[in-house]
């Protein structure tokens, strides 16, 4: 017999119930999430109870470092053979430009990303990869066992300004994603977003203008993560947010240097 998913979508404070049951042979499916080295970009693999979530693809296929394919890889070493749902953070490439390409690799059931770029010009594609639920304000939903806090940003300014935030938690275990929100707009983020939490992805690959140190002490996280490619031209993770990170005790993980980050309850 195969798995057997439904999905429903409520509105914030009632429980969206995302349910996969076991495989036929009765494997526990893995419990975990995984900031991937996707090189200069950012791609967050979480996985629960046979359901697969990914916030970002990662860029375009500009070399064999940044490749696609690489992630295609890696995907099937951790046993992924649908995407459930990709959420997009913002159409920035580095966070969107391997979608199509991720979409030729495996089937993916559904996308989710800011109404704010509905009628964005990198956008209009995306439906023909999967349907498209555009997001507004703040949701609480499950993925598996991970109960999850979604923002999108309602608010004027750039793309970066206006990214998706991601907040996951599943026993002891728990991350935050703030695509590339620069420092001001991270304390514009509703409470739950600011909770301690026990992992940090550096917004914006760690450039200076990220990880508010506000931010960072109410969160108090155990690893800051930073998404970023190998001699980019950025200069990412720029010193003064390493700096900040390090000033709280948090310890470093950076996927330029470490590969792929992976935790799990």
């Amino acid at each position: 017999m195969k798995s057997n998913r439904s999905l429903l979508w409520v509105p914030l404070g009632v429980t969206l119930a995302w349910v996969a049951n076991l495989g036929i042979d009765g494997t526990a499916k893995p419990e975990r999430v995984s900031m991937l080295a996707v090189g200069q970009g950012h791609a967050t693999l979480i996985q629960s109870q046979g359901v697969t979530v990914l916030v970002d693809t990662g860029p375009p296929p500009f070399d064999e470092a940044l490749s696609p394919r690489a992630l295609s890889q890696e995907l099937r070493q951790k046993g992924v053979a649908v995407i459930d749902l990709i959420v997009i953070t913002h159409p920035d490439a580095d966070h969107a430009g391997a979608l199509n390409a991720l979409a030729r690799d495996y089937p993916v059931r559904e996308i989710w990303a800011n109404e704010v770029f509905r009628a964005h010009p990198d956008t209009g594609d995306w439906g023909k990869v999967a349907p498209v639920r555009w997001l507004t304000g703040q949701s609480q939903v499950k993925w598996g066992a991970w109960a999850v806090d979604l923002y999108a940003p309602p608010w004027e300014g750039s793309d970066n300004e206006r990214s998706v935030a991601v907040r996951g938690e599943l026993d002891e275990v728990s991350f935050l994603i703030t695509g590339d929100l620069p420092a001001g707009s991270e304390l514009r983020l509703p409470p739950a977003f600011l909770e301690p939490t026990s992992i940090v992805l550096a917004g914006h690959h760690g450039a200076d203008t990220s990880l508010n140190p506000v931010l960072l002490k109410r969160t108090s996280p155990q690893w800051v993560v930073f998404s970023a490619g190998r001699g980019n031209s950025y200069g990412h993770p720029a010193p003064g947010a390493l700096e900040r990170a390090e000033a709280i005790g948090a310890r470093i993980w950076r996927t330029d240097r470490d590969g792929t980050f992976t935790d799990s309850p």
